[in-house]
């Protein structure tokens, strides 16, 4: 990891100077022509140590972000930017009249490598979260969970929430937190390794869950199936009739037979002739 800068309190003037976006406050033509012997004042020696030392760690943060980004995102531009700002600088520290100008012009080119180390570790650290959320998009797909394969899953999604609410903090300077920003870039840098190293079995999860999976849907489509059968066998089968028994009224009354004269006539002819003969009362 390159080693940090000592931070240094800059006047306002030198913090409006970084993220010149316009590009008003590095006009080229002031530059002016560079002394034949450029002096270097001897109270501001340990200043441009500082910004040299600054300068290198920019460099390599920006390098970094080139590996971790592969131009995906194509925004080291503005760190590049901010590092020829930096060159600006000291250009005009080379051609100061006055201790006090050389001076003034190191401590801007200092704010310069510093804000360009932010920009450069801010992609790092976007980058690589995003990458982390892409991973865990694919075996969320796949019916995995991250936290049976993955130890420490919970504290590291932490740590990734953490670094994000970080980035999303609206600060007056970058500047003022490139160093934090930069150790959460370690971890959450780790993190991925780390996840990237457990792909194996992180597949190898996803095989079972997809396995498992498909025998709970047949298990489920044969619950179903069983179930239409059943109520189709309830509804759609005839229901028997049902007859009920003949009742039987309480004391029935035996029916009274009338026999009139036809009935008689009818069923003893004989008897009705011996009935209706005249009798011979003169034998």
């Amino acid at each position: 990891m390159p080693e940090k800068t000592n931070k240094v309190s800059l006047p306002e003037a030198v913090n409006n100077c970084t993220g010149d976006a316009a590009k008003v406050e590095h006009p080229l033509e002031s530059l002016g022509e560079i002394p034949t012997t450029p002096v270097w004042y001897a109270s501001n020696k340990a200043k441009f140590d500082q910004l040299a030392k600054a300068f290198k760690i920019a460099e390599s943060d920006i390098k970094s972000a080139e590996l971790s980004d592969k131009y995906e995102n194509g925004i080291l531009v503005p760190a590049v930017n901010e590092l020829r700002y930096c060159s600006y600088h000291v250009i005009k520290a080379i051609s100061a009249n006055n201790a006090a100008d050389q001076r003034d012009q190191l401590y801007r080119g200092l704010r310069h490598c510093e804000r360009a180390s932010y920009d450069a570790l801010e992609l790092g650290l976007t980058t690589y979260l995003k990458k982390i959320d892409e991973f865990r998009a694919i075996y969320r797909d796949k019916n995995v969970v991250m936290s049976k394969v993955i130890p420490g899953y919970p504290e590291d999604m932490r740590e990734a929430s953490k670094a994000q609410a970080l980035l999303g903090k609206n600060f007056k300077d970058k500047t003022e937190i490139f160093e934090e920003v930069r150790e959460y870039l370690s971890k959450i840098k780790d993190i991925y390794l780390k996840f990237n190293e457990a792909e194996d079995d992180l597949n190898t999860e996803a095989r079972q869950a997809n396995q498992s999976l498909k025998y709970t849907k047949l298990a489920l489509a044969a619950t179903v199936l069983i179930a239409i059968a059943g109520w189709t066998k309830v509804f759609y089968s005839p229901s028997p009739q049902i007859v009920p028994d003949a009742v039987q009224p309480a004391n029935k009354a035996k029916p009274i037979t009338t026999i009139d004269e036809a009935d008689i006539g009818a069923s003893q002819p004989a008897d009705r002739a011996k009935i209706d003969a005249p009798t011979d009362r003169t034998r």
